[in-house]
């Protein structure tokens, strides 16, 4: 959603950057430019300060993450960064190099959270020869991919359309108190529980487990919202395509209901 105009002031931003504990720099824009996001759940404007904060702690840290962040998102240009790329020949294998550096810092000037490190390469000139100083050969192995974090799981949740900003944050504690996974050093582990489940609903049908039969739910009542089909066109949609899914499930819950049990005493164990 977009925030109002009227917190865009320049009197507004100068009495931010004078206060002793906010992010003491001069915006080198007089005049706001604002950049909107691309999403808009239609329910919450955006996180902005309103006022100087007086606080300390954590508090006044985060305090100043969101000021400083309004303060690059309406009076600050863009940073520019310069890339550059090499390929390289050392008898006949070709090798590639690249790096990168800030040339323009822009909104990094104030919000320097996540700003890049500088691993710029030399300038080179084509054909240029070049002395090899060391050969090392690394021996390494594949690794599988880490678990994922609650902040992943949430932001694939959102990449993929499933539920909403208000009912997603619940998704990763049901998943706990349903016994589909536990949570180890910050990262979320499957059950034998939760991975028999989905080894038995992928049996069943692979639409019970991909996202897009959800995610398609969840476009339906969106079209409904900006008003492009009917609740009842909607509703006659998703009720043939959940009739067969379930229908599959009644006839093979018998079969795959042992499955299911075993899995439960061995995760209670």
């Amino acid at each position: 959603m977009f925030l109002p105009p009227s917190i865009f002031s320049p009197p507004w931003a100068r009495r931010l950057q004078r206060t002793p504990r906010g992010p003491r720099v001069k915006p080198p824009l007089a005049r706001p430019s604002p950049r909107q996001g691309s999403l808009d759940d239609g329910a919450h404007t955006p996180i902005y300060p309103i006022a100087p904060y007086k606080g300390s702690g954590l508090s006044l840290e985060v305090w100043r993450y969101v000021a400083k962040r309004f303060l690059a998102n309406a009076f600050y240009t863009d940073a520019v960064k310069r890339l550059r790329s090499a390929e390289l020949s050392i008898a006949g294998i070709k090798l590639k190099a690249s790096g990168s550096e800030l040339v323009e810092p822009g909104f990094f000037e104030v919000y320097e959270y996540f700003r890049p490190e500088d691993n710029p390469i030399p300038d080179l000139v084509v054909g240029e020869r070049l002395r090899i100083v060391s050969i090392r050969l690394h021996e390494g192995k594949t690794r599988p991919p880490d678990r994922l974090t609650e902040a992943e799981l949430l932001r694939l949740m959102e990449e993929h359309g499933i539920g909403t900003d208000a009912t997603r944050a619940s998704f990763p504690q049901l998943i706990r108190e349903r016994g589909y996974a536990v949570k180890e050093k910050g990262t979320f582990k499957p059950t034998p529980l939760g991975m028999k489940l989905i080894e038995v609903l992928e049996s069943i049908d692979p639409k019970l487990v991909t996202p897009k039969t959800r995610r398609r739910i969840e476009e339906m009542m969106s079209r409904i919202e900006r008003g492009e089909i009917t609740y009842e066109e909607a509703l006659e949609k998703a009720t043939l395509e959940y009739k067969g899914l379930i229908k599959k499930l009644v006839e093979r819950i018998d079969e795959k209901a042992a499955e299911l049990a075993s899995a439960i005493s061995f995760t209670s164990s």
